[in-house]
């Protein structure tokens, strides 16, 4: 057997040559990919992307590196279409593929990094964009299922992104800087599908710092996805034209903080479920009107926000607090409200509920509410001021003064506004508390504190004013009277209750104690004092609206004063502050409707329910002058006191009167009977007794009527009034003594 010799050196020989000849190749492949392939991929590169981009495309250095599987990409440069500025660019684009890619018959990529890119973007005139080109021009997809290709994207960055947008229709710009993104894979491979990607983001934009980070299933069924947002100092008013609702309104200046964690999941029935929670700040906030004048402002507010599913139309807040705010409230002459019309295109647009509609209702829930020091004033232009209805009154303290000065409109302001309310809920039945406190013109306080429901809306309140000066509501009486208000404080204490009734409207009722204590007036058209009083008390108060009533147990009036003056033309005071225009138009209604004249129906059943259980008088003065005489005639009715009792609207029920006083010091007056100035027809039966009046006084009568003075007398006079079915009837009795 022959044996065949290995000889190591020369297998060696053999292989050798091969071996280099292999290396040599590879070598040569080798740099070539170093060499040739760069230049070779940016002119490719540039080609494409400039017949693609239908831009001017320009490429600094294109690196490829064989051994790694990786290309860098550095200076691309995109110029605008139709301009010499930069319309798209990047320092660097680095992409590494996994080298064993082919076998997996997937795209599988180590890293994808970006650094520095930057777009500019523009909006037309016409809503288009400085890349509107690039959409709509591509080839329609043949129909047919594709195969989708597997893939696996890995560490893929954003280092030091930018973009400028500028806005020509709102000529604004906007800038983005230092944005940076990182993702750590975007996978469809089977066992990627259901692992949460941690994605992160930071930016600054228009000077606000933005951060967000999270993790997210992107390619999943459910897209679970939970996110965590930072913003800080938000300028409101730079983004607040790009509200997408009409408004009457704008705001000079705000600022906002936000940390917002968002979580989002889809069902596989199809159902959605979006979640926020986190806390907001405004700071420095105000909005002022068309006309620049201010609606709103506050230095800070937080907002808690516990959780709010929009697709489920449910809102949860855990705290609320705003401080210092000042709100105005303007009503115009035409009597709409400043606030009502802040939205003008809400109403343009606003339809009822669609039909088939299966939108769920929406619930708020609100645990808490605070607010500290603030300011509400209310403006109306559609009552007249005191100072168009009287020309001089030199009179009056610096706040009358002030207000006459405004002129045209009622002003009313509220300050260290107090309001806390806790357990607030639009969910039906839910009742929370309230309470509110605030300081009016400088010595008046209001307190209120209760429950209250939102749905339906409902509140019981007890409600406490002390010492509010009532001379800023004047305006509201000058259809009545012509009086000004020269003084007056109103105090109340009580228990409020409003309740909204479905189809009804609401109903109000008010129960407590009233007092109006130093009240003065004066005649407009003659700047003279006209009544006052020391203090009026309406003791055991019961009001109310659907239906209308008024109880009152006890009403007394202390240390009045009235003036009634007989003018030179022969026209009481009294008929001129009553005015012209309320007795004008009620007597032409009684021309043209004489059928009111009779009662219709049972008088027991009239719409107002007004009862007064008694009404007691107490050191009054009443001042008579009779200027229409040379010389002119005084008489002064003092000592007046006395009671009304059982005073009501129900036509059956007659009040007894009872009332004394002294003409002049010394002559007594007695008035007693039966009234009834409250249901629809007046009923008066009174009788008077003057006892032993000097007659001397009245000279100026009796020299004008019968030519001769009175040096001496008395008089003693009884009279008796009956006023029934709108008929007069009258009894005198006159007996003169010692003429």
């Amino acid at each position: 057997m022959n044996h065949v010799q290995f000889d190591p050196a020369t297998l060696a020989k053999r292989v050798k040559k091969p071996l280099i000849w292999s290396a040599a190749v590879f070598a040569v492949i080798l740099v070539s990919a170093f060499f040739g392939l760069p230049p070779l991929v940016k002119s490719v590169l540039i080609k494409r992307l400039s017949a693609s981009l239908h831009r001017e495309v320009s490429i600094r250095e294109v690196t490829v590196n064989p051994l790694t599987l990786s290309v860098t990409v550095r200076g691309l440069l995109v110029k605008d279409r139709v301009a010499s500025d930069t319309f798209a660019s990047f320092e660097e684009l680095f992409v590494n593929v996994e080298g064993l890619s082919a076998l997996r018959a997937a795209l599988v990529v180590k890293e994808i990094r970006v650094t520095q890119p930057f777009i500019r973007i523009i909006r037309h005139q016409d809503n288009t964009y400085n890349f509107s080109d690039l959409f709509g021009r591509g080839e329609s997809q043949k129909s047919g299922a594709v195969q989708p290709l597997k893939f696996s994207l890995n560490n893929i960055q954003v280092i030091n992104g930018g973009i400028d947008f500028w806005d020509e229709p709102k000529q604004k710009k906007h800038t983005v800087r230092a944005a940076n993104i990182a993702v750590p894979f975007i996978s469809n491979f089977p066992h990627h599908i259901e692992t949460f990607v941690q994605p992160t983001f930071s930016a600054t934009i228009n000077d606000t710092q933005y951060s967000l980070a999270g993790k997210t299933k992107p390619l999943a069924p459910s897209l679970e996805t939970a996110l965590d947002f930072k913003i800080d100092n938000l300028d409101i008013a730079y983004y607040f034209p790009y509200i997408p609702v009409e408004t009457a309104f704008t705001i000079p200046s705000g600022n906002m903080d936000a940390r917002a964690q968002v979580s989002f999941a889809q069902q596989s029935d199809g159902q959605r479920a979006l979640t926020v929670k986190g806390d907001l700040a405004i700071r420095q906030l105000s909005l002022n009107d068309v006309q620049n004048r201010p609606l709103l402002k506050f230095p800070l507010a937080n907002i808690s926000l516990a959780s709010a599913e929009p697709f489920s139309r449910v809102f949860h807040f855990s705290n609320v607090s705003i401080q210092s705010p000042e709100l105005h409230i303007r009503r115009n002459s035409a009597g709409a409200f400043n606030f009502a019309s802040l939205f003008p295109g809400k109403q343009k647009v606003e339809r009822g509920p669609e039909v088939g509609s299966e939108a769920a209702p929406l619930s708020i829930d609100v645990d808490e509410i605070r607010m500290a020091a603030g300011k509400i004033s209310f403006s109306d232009r559609s009552r007249t001021s005191v100072s168009e209805m009287v020309a001089d009154s030199d009179d009056g303290d610096e706040k009358d003064s002030d207000e006459r000065k405004r002129g045209g409109h009622v002003t009313l302001q509220a300050e260290d506004v107090i309001l806390r309310a806790e357990g607030l809920s639009t969910r039906e039945g839910q009742r929370g508390t309230v309470s509110l406190s605030a300081r009016v013109r400088q010595k008046g306080r209001v307190v209120a504190k209760g429950s209250i429901a939102l749905k339906p809306l409902s509140a019981q309140l007890a409600f406490d004013a002390k010492d509010i000066d009532i001379r800023p509501v004047q305006p509201y009486l000058s259809d009545q009277v012509k009086i000004k208000i020269t003084d007056g404080l109103a105090s109340t204490s009580g228990n409020l209750s409003f309740t909204e009734q479905k189809g009804l409207g609401p109903q109000i009722t008010y129960s407590g104690h009233a007092f109006l204590s130093r009240f003065s007036s004066v005649d407009m058209a003659h700047a003279e004092d006209f009544l006052t009083w020391g203090s009026l008390h309406l003791a055991d108060l019961k009001v109310g609206y659907n239906p209308t009533f008024l109880l009152i147990n006890k009403v007394a009036l202390t240390d009045f004063y009235a003036r009634l003056i007989l003018h030179p033309d022969g026209s009481l005071n009294l008929q001129q502050i009553v005015g012209a225009k309320p007795q004008k138009s009620r007597q032409g209604s009684a021309a043209t409707s004489p059928k009111t004249d009779a009662p219709t129906g049972d008088p027991d059943k009239t719409v107002r329910d007004i009862r007064i259980q008694q009404v007691t008088l107490q050191g009054g003065r009443i001042n008579f002058s009779d200027r229409s005489l040379r010389p002119h005639y005084s008489a002064n009715l003092v000592a007046i006191g006395g009671r009304i009792s059982g005073l009501s609207s129900k036509a059956r029920t007659l009040a007894d009167v009872e009332v004394r006083g002294k003409l002049d010091q010394y002559a007594p007056l007695e008035i007693t009977g039966k009234i009834n100035p409250l249901r629809d027809d007046l009923f008066v039966d009174l009788k008077a007794k003057f006892r032993d009046m000097d007659l001397s006084p009245v000279t100026p009568y009796s020299g004008k009527y019968i030519g001769y003075t009175i040096q001496k007398g008395k008089l003693f006079f009884d009279v008796s009034y009956r006023i029934a079915k709108r008929e007069l009837h009258s009894e005198n009795s006159l007996f003169l003594d010692q003429l």
